[in-house]
């Protein structure tokens, strides 16, 4: 039996290559084979290439090219904005509805929220290939919209799906989605987190930050897109970085919305290109606090128990929110709510499931349900 795993952006990436790599190690025990298949939304090297070859994710079977494509019909490639989501997920599904047609798995495996996991679910959907949500049942409100109509469509069309906590399983079921149809598995990036530390080459260890540094990362289209929003996020950074170092690793979004603004050069700010997993983690281990916009790197500071400030009004992570008091804030609040979470710093958050054996019980599950599918 053959099952995709398809990843297409960095955070998706990282999932993949710690469920690949549990697969790859006990390869003897499993009924399947695991085949890559890359849906090319990023195509720059720093944000795909780069990362694969980081966590050791071999080059896949398939590359549906989705970026090229999209950049071909004149959309920003790699980053399609919300009123392009239908156009993208499009040019995905029909990527990979035509190799559905020559080369069909037993099932597909669906990743995180973004615009080509719902194209390739489409695709499976339409072609009656079983699907499973990994990271099932995550919901933000009206937060991320795109990401959370994502959400729910892929929850609705995919056939299983790993739920990573009990929180999220409850939503799911009072979606009317039935009990048998989901499996708590536990979070995959705290797999990720024990997996990668070993990774971390000497050079990274080098240049990591002292111990008063800000980190910051941002590249949500609800922040950058928003031009009188994201000028305002940049005011704040240039305020906090006269009184403490920030290091900013840019997402290409987000470079090209800082090029157009002409930031003059600022003390105390560094700004570096999208950084490998294992060098990301050493910055975020030594950091003194992080600003983010992202709902992955909430969990890490959760479990790592680094303080951290939520750059949205909500979030799809509300488990570690609860539990973890994150400081969330707008823009123009960024400087008073880091003082804040300072002064508060959280105790390490490892609630069931955060134990680093999460891509195992995927796999026990996926063999499982595999083997019980209709003749």
């Amino acid at each position: 039996m053959i099952v995709d795993l398809v990843y297409g952006t960095r955070p998706n990436i990282i999932k993949a290559a710690t469920l690949y790599a549990q697969w790859r190690e006990t390869r003897e025990q499993w009924p399947f084979e695991l085949r890559l298949i890359d849906t090319g939304q990023h195509w720059d090297d720093t944000l795909s290439a780069d990362q694969c070859r980081a966590l050791g994710l071999p080059t896949p079977a398939f590359n549906l090219q989705a970026g090229h494509r999209q950049s071909q019909n004149g959309n920003i490639a790699g980053s399609p904005h919300i009123s392009q989501r239908s156009p993208f997920i499009s040019t995905v599904a029909q990527a990979y509805g035509a190799l559905l047609t020559t080369t069909s798995p037993t099932a597909t495996i669906a990743i995180g929220d973004v615009n080509g996991s719902v194209g390739v679910a489409r695709a499976a959907h339409q072609h009656h290939v079983p699907l499973f949500h990994l990271e099932a049942g995550l919901r933000g409100g009206i937060d991320a919209k795109a990401e959370e109509a994502n959400r729910h469509e892929l929850d609705q069309i995919c056939d299983y799906l790993w739920a990573p906590d009990d929180v999220a399983a409850a939503n799911l079921r009072g979606e009317n989605i039935p009990q048998n149809r989901i499996t708590i598995t536990g979070n995959i990036m705290i797999d990720a987190q024990v997996r990668f530390a070993s990774l971390v080459r000497p050079d990274d260890i080098a240049q990591r930050p002292n111990r008063l540094t800000v980190l910051l990362t941002l590249h949500r289209a609800e922040n950058i897109d928003d031009p009188v929003r994201f000028k305002s996020i940049v005011r704040s950074i240039t305020e906090i970085a006269r009184t403490r170092p920030v290091i900013w690793p840019l997402h290409p979004r987000t470079k090209r919305a800082l090029d157009q603004l002409d930031l003059p050069p600022t003390t105390g700010l560094t700004l570096l290109p999208p950084l490998p997993y294992p060098a990301f983690m050493v910055r975020l281990n030594a950091a003194l606090i992080v600003i983010t916009d992202s709902g992955g790197i909430l969990e890490e500071c959760a479990y790592l128990g680094k303080p951290a400030v939520i750059v949205r009004p909500h979030t799809e992570r509300p488990h570690a929110m609860a539990h973890c008091g994150f400081e969330q804030c707008e823009p123009a609040d960024m400087a008073k709510r880091l003082d804040q979470a300072l002064r508060c710093p959280p105790t390490p958050f490892r609630p069931q499931g955060w134990d680093g054996k999460s891509a195992i019980r995927m796999l026990q599950d996926l063999s499982v349900r595999l083997q019980n599918l209709p003749a």
